[in-house]
């Protein structure tokens, strides 16, 4: 068993109710094993290493912060799956590598509402027809303004969970 290095800047630490609902999603999955997944705003890679280890495909992981970048990256070689993940300094999916294992069947999205929002259309852009994307990293006053976003941006409301004051949507591109 490894232990998850994790930093000041490199948010998380698995215990965040946006991270555990984000691992609910993801540990619940049962549809065909996605070709490649991303998942976008990293922090310490928790997610990365959840998609990495229940599928085993590429996972391209995404964060602003190059300190999350290295935790991702040290995270991934104490698990074994540096072969899986690849970790990139990116603002979203602002990065060649995101555009090269482009369309993702699973995007995770464990970020505030703000970049939640401001992304929206690029992970349509960036999710294959029938792809799902998972977003975390919202307050339940803000679940129905953000589920708005995304199906204006073209996705189908599929499952919410909910975890004390937070709140997670499952959506589908169709």
């Amino acid at each position: 068993m490894h232990t998850l290095q994790h930093s000041a800047k490199a948010f998380g630490d698995g215990t965040h109710p946006t991270t555990h609902l984000l691992l609910e999603a993801i540990d619940a999955y049962n549809d065909t094993p996605p070709r490649c997944t991303a998942d976008i705003g990293c922090g310490s890679g928790i997610l990365s290493l959840a998609l990495a280890e229940k599928f085993g495909c590429p996972v391209i992981a995404t964060d602003i912060e190059a300190e999350s970048i290295a935790t991702t990256a040290a995270n991934a070689r104490a698990a074994g799956k540096e072969a899986c993940i690849t970790a990139v300094q990116a603002d979203g999916f602002d990065h060649r590598s995101v555009a090269d294992y482009a369309p993702y069947d699973v995007i995770v999205m464990n970020i505030l509402a703000e970049p939640l929002v401001r992304l929206a259309h690029d992970a349509y852009a960036h999710t294959a027809h029938g792809g799902l994307v998972m977003l975390s990293g919202i307050l339940l006053h803000q679940k129905d303004y953000i589920i708005d976003i995304y199906q204006s941006s073209g996705f189908e409301a599929l499952h919410s969970l909910r975890l004390g004051d937070w709140a997670a949507w499952i959506v589908a591109k169709p």
